[in-house]
């Protein structure tokens, strides 16, 4: 593996796999005593040298859990969960119209499975294949992985962690319910270069969480393309409705 490709994968106890960050780089450990940062350095895939001691990836996270602290990138934005509208409930399902491009770099469907600790599964799909081929890089999984664990491990909402959680986050946050089927609402994260939809649904017996990827960019020139559509449209029927309208009726003479 080249040196520029190496990543150091950090997991909980369970083999959640929580972030990755690139070879050399840097996280913040939080403990009862205080923060500190420590520079981590590639061994292999399960080994890692943080600071000046080396350990096994596992080995890391029950020692941080014992002790009751947090770790994380270093300068890890703190992700936050958008209000949005109930038009925008369209960008967590398929497009209607599949020639147009959305910017969708592609969608993850995920559950809580039947176990104790509802351990969350998930699988990724492809929306658009030139979307996919463009924007599917390095540092987009790198940033989609750690929004997805943010909410699960290090959120004050973290809506991911079971369903008990994301039922609960409806609430907390108010947040906008799905028309068609009001157990479904759904959440915007903007980052700088990507604008992630969530839609969720804490049932039992549902995939709870349909995440919808997109290339901000892109995205904001199709939602820009829509608008000037319906103001179009809207200036049309306009026009229309104060079209005099021809009488063939006779005036009445006078009396």
């Amino acid at each position: 593996m080249q040196e520029k490709n190496k990543e150091i994968r950090f997991i909980d106890s369970d083999y959640n796999e929580l972030f990755r960050i690139k070879d050399g780089e840097y996280i913040t450990v939080t403990t009862p005593n205080g923060v500190t940062e420590r520079r981590c350095k590639y061994i292999d895939e399960y080994h890692t040298q943080i600071g000046y001691n080396t350990f096994h990836i596992c080995e890391f996270a029950e020692l941080m859990e014992r002790g009751g602290s947090t770790y994380r990138p270093k300068n890890t934005p703190s992700y936050s969960l958008e209000q949005i509208s109930q038009e925008e409930f369209s960008f967590m399902f398929a497009p209607q119209n599949e020639s147009e491009n959305r910017g969708c770099i592609c969608y993850i469907r995920g559950y809580f499975d039947n176990s104790i600790d509802e351990r969350f599964q998930s699988s990724a799909f492809i929306e658009n294949k030139d979307n996919y081929k463009i924007f599917h890089t390095d540092d987009f999984r790198r940033e989609c992985d750690n929004v997805i664990n943010y909410f699960r491990f290090q959120a004050d909402t973290p809506i991911l962690k079971n369903r008990l959680r994301m039922h609960n986050a409806a609430y907390d946050t108010n947040a906008q319910r799905y028309a068609a089927d009001k157990e479904i609402f759904g959440f915007r994260v903007t980052t700088e270069q990507n604008v992630y939809y969530f839609r969720c649904d804490p049932r039992q017996g549902q995939y709870n969480l349909y995440c919808y990827c997109y290339d901000r960019q892109t995205l904001e020139k199709y939602k820009d393309l829509q608008f000037a559509k319906q103001e179009t449209m809207q200036g049309l029927k306009k026009y229309a409705g104060i079209e005099p309208q021809k009488s063939h009726k006779k005036a009445e003479p006078e009396r």
